[in-house]
């Protein structure tokens, strides 16, 4: 199993959005919810959600099946600390910038980045359970009169999104009041 397409997220995306109160350590680092297939940081005012794939082997697809999968995934979900995406940790010598990088889990104790082959960084997980971030994600909308915004935390999450091309839509909800964000490409 190889997480394709988390690269795109780097240290400088995440750093906006993860919390730094040493209190709530693991808050401070970036939950992939593997069985939901996606990536979650927060800092307890912003919550980002960037979808990840997740690439199967040829063996591992003729061996497992969904149910089995699900259950691997579910089991490997981990918190690892933000600097995992700093690629100034790892990427000093040119020879690593040629192959594909990808994330494993598979090992309890450390997250681990490969660059084809060879293993390039491994850090240790952050202890505990990530807040259930589902149960302030908006779900309907009713009629709203007036809403604040804080452009700084807009600004955050505009400097979270890794693409080039970047939109935002804003969807304004009153149950809790959230403002809910999404990208378009």
């Amino acid at each position: 199993m190889k997480i394709i397409n988390s690269i795109k997220i780097k240290h400088n995306h995440w750093k906006h959005v993860v919390s730094n109160d040493q209190l709530r350590p693991v808050m401070n680092g970036v939950f992939f919810d593997l069985a939901k297939e996606c990536m979650v940081a927060t800092n307890s005012h912003l919550l980002l959600i960037v979808p990840i794939e997740i690439e199967w082997s040829k063996e591992e697809n003729e061996r497992l099946d969904e149910i089995e999968k699900k259950c691997i995934l579910k089991n490997q979900s981990r918190i690892v600390p933000v600097e995992l995406f700093d690629e100034r940790k790892y990427m000093g010598n040119p020879k690593y910038y040629l192959s594909e990088t990808y994330y494993d889990f598979s090992d309890e104790n450390y997250a681990r980045v490969y660059n084809g082959a060879e293993c390039v960084f491994r850090c240790k997980y952050i202890d505990g359970i990530f807040p259930n971030y589902e149960a302030v994600i908006p779900e309907s909308s009713e009629s709203i009169e007036t809403i604040g915004v804080d452009f700084s935390m807009v600004k955050k999450i505009f400097d979270a999104i890794p693409f080039k091309d970047k939109f935002l839509d804003f969807k304004f909800t009153a149950k809790n009041r959230a403002i809910k964000f999404s990208n378009r490409m």
